[in-house]
C-alpha cells in the first residue's frame, strides 16, 4: 500500500512538472497591426507566461504619441497610451489573467504636437500607402 501511495505521489509530482514545462515552452502568437502616420517608431514584443511587454522606440525627430490596444480574446481589451520623446523608448506592459495563446495588438502613433489625426483625414499622406508591418509572430514564452 505504501509503495502505491509513493508511486501516486511521485507520478503526481511528475505530472505537475510536465504541465509546468508545457506552459513554459508554449508559444504566444501575436498579430500586430500598425498605423504610424509617418512616424518612425519601432516595436518589439516580449511574451512571458502571464504578461506581454511591448517596447516602443521613437526614432523620429519629434515627440510621438502612441496608443496600443491589446485584444486578449478571453479577457477584455487593454489599452495603453504613452508620449515618447524623440530618441527615447517606452515599455508598455499588460498583465494577463491567464496564459494566452493568441493576442492581437493595434498600435497607432502620431505626432504629439499635431494631435491625433481625424478618421479618414490624413492630409497629404492619404495618397501614399500606409506602412503596415502586421504579421503573425510566434514568441517563445519564458519566465
Amino acid at each position: 500500500m505504501k509503495k502505491i501511495l509513493r508511486l501516486l505521489m511521485i507520478s503526481g509530482l511528475l505530472l505537475s512538472f510536465s504541465q509546468f514545462a508545457i506552459a513554459k515552452g508554449a508559444k504566444v502568437l501575436t498579430d500586430v497591426k500598425t498605423d504610424l502616420n509617418g512616424m518612425d517608431v519601432t516595436h518589439e514584443i516580449f511574451a512571458y507566461e502571464k504578461q506581454i511587454t511591448m517596447k516602443l522606440n521613437n526614432l523620429s525627430g519629434v515627440a510621438a504619441r502612441c496608443e496600443a490596444e491589446f485584444d486578449l480574446k478571453a479577457q477584455s481589451k487593454e489599452r495603453r497610451k504613452a508620449t515618447i520623446e524623440s530618441g527615447k523608448s517606452h515599455t508598455m506592459v499588460v498583465r494577463l489573467g491567464r496564459t494566452q495563446t493568441k493576442i492581437n495588438i493595434n498600435l497607432t502613433c502620431y505626432d504629439a504636437a499635431a494631435g491625433a489625426p481625424e478618421e479618414g483625414d490624413k492630409g497629404a499622406e492619404q495618397d501614399e500607402p500606409s506602412v503596415d508591418v502586421s504579421g503573425s509572430v510566434g514568441v517563445e514564452v519564458s519566465k
